[in-house]
């Protein structure tokens, strides 16, 4: 980020943390209905939403901090570029705030996965100045996307001194 935006404000802020899942994080199904069946128990009734496990937090909980960090978001940053780097459960629920959808698309959205692994979410200017969602990108899934040269003497073990030789077809080119 430093390379590419030397004066960029880097900032790390907790309440873009992934849920706390208590005891469903650190223990197994298995373990807990064995150890805590009433707490296997409850999820089940409560459902995944409203479920605080055992020194976890809800949905409910996570939404809490969004709306403060949205909050301070709006406040300090209103009109700039921001880049927001968080986990896809805290993005499903960001979303469900900001485009105002129900928590049964919620939990569709988080059954489906529909955050790939690395992908990137974006937002922009939408109606009276409110975020709008625009679309998901997965820069690894695009096609005839840039991909590394695999060429010999780009060869990181071969040091930066191989790199760009006059024999080098790709390094010649450029």
């Amino acid at each position: 980020m430093k390379i590419m935006y030397p004066e960029a404000r880097v900032y790390e802020d907790p309440r873009l943390a992934e849920a706390q899942r208590g005891i469903w994080h650190t223990m197994t199904k298995e373990a807990i209905a064995k150890h805590f069946p009433f707490e296997a128990y409850r999820k089940n009734h409560e459902g995944l939403y409203h479920n605080r496990p055992l020194g976890g937090e809800s949905w409910p909980d996570v939404e809490l901090r969004i709306h403060s960090f949205l909050g301070t978001l709006h406040r300090d940053y209103g009109g700039k570029d921001v880049l927001i780097v968080a986990h896809g459960h805290w993005l499903i629920l960001f979303r469900r705030l900001v485009e105002r959808f129900s928590i049964e698309e919620a939990l569709r959205m988080y059954g489906e996965a529909v955050a790939p692994n690395a992908s990137v979410t974006i937002f922009g200017a939408g109606d009276r100045g409110r975020l709008a969602f625009k679309e998901v990108v997965t820069p690894w899934q695009i096609p005839n996307a840039a991909k590394p040269c695999r060429c010999p003497c780009h060869d990181q073990s071969s040091g930066p001194a191989a790199a760009n030789s006059e024999n080098c077809d790709c390094c010649s080119s450029q």
